[in-house]
């Protein structure tokens, strides 16, 4: 039965659509502009503030890959799996790509019961599946959720039960590489290295993105990442804001 959105659920829509429509129309048009990306990246904000910020401001103070290398990053704030999986059914992937990453749950990990994680994985892996179908000659690479600091170590607890039951299904799958960097980013099972986070021991800080590109691009055989642009140099490294099209 329809029923009547509330104001508050309006205005959350009508914010949504402003922050995302942006990306999105910026995101399809890159896709079209070469035949191959050498990296896609696919995932939340984790992914998407590698790029830019909040305000679609190029992230300059954060490393970035050598220019030789071509990457499409498709992460978007706040996303969870099943937003992620509409991206990839809905023009954002290129025609053709040597490597896809994927990196999403997190913004899940909160908002389901310990006992229906399994729905969680399922989405990831309904992406895998998507992702080969479509970019079969990728190589496919699906990254474990990273340590989350909250004051009840619920989401800790959740991140932990996904990646476990993630690594699993997608032993099943195949043609997918898993690997985790939990102990690069946690000093144990409770507790995150607070240098690698900015305050709200979710997002990365420079450093973090630092130790997890290191470790990607020794994964994929990359060449080393760019150290952070300074502030005085930042005007050579200007990328087109979001709004641009």
């Amino acid at each position: 039965v329809a029923h009547a959105l509330k104001q508050s659920e309006v205005n959350e829509r009508l914010h949504t659509m402003a922050f995302y429509e942006p990306r999105h129309a910026w995101k399809l048009w890159q896709a079209t502009q070469r035949e191959e990306y050498d990296l896609v990246l696919i995932g939340d904000s984790i992914t998407h503030f590698w790029e830019t910020n909040r305000n679609n401001e190029t992230a300059a103070n954060h490393p970035q890959f050598d220019p030789s290398v071509t990457v499409l990053n498709l992460g978007y704030a706040g996303d969870r799996a099943h937003h992620a999986l509409f991206r990839v059914r809905n023009g954002e992937l290129p025609r053709s790509a040597k490597v896809v990453h994927l990196l999403v749950g997190t913004n899940d990990a909160p908002r389901v019961a310990h006992d229906e994680l399994y729905k969680v994985v399922g989405g990831i892996v309904a992406i895998v599946r998507e992702l080969k179908r479509r970019l079969p000659t990728a190589r496919l690479l699906c990254m474990a959720l990273l340590p989350r600091g909250d004051y009840h170590g619920i989401h800790e607890r959740n991140v932990l039960a996904i990646n476990g039951m993630l690594r699993e299904a997608l032993a099943q799958e195949g043609s997918v590489e898993f690997y985790d960097l939990w102990r690069h980013f946690s000093t144990d099972e409770k507790h995150v290295k607070p240098e690698l986070y900015v305050h709200d021991k979710l997002h990365l800080s420079p450093q973090g993105y630092q130790v997890w590109g290191t470790e990607l691009a020794t994964l994929l055989s990359l060449p080393s990442l760019l150290p952070p642009v300074t502030p005085h140099e930042h005007h050579k490294h200007v990328r087109p804001r979001e709004d641009r099209r």
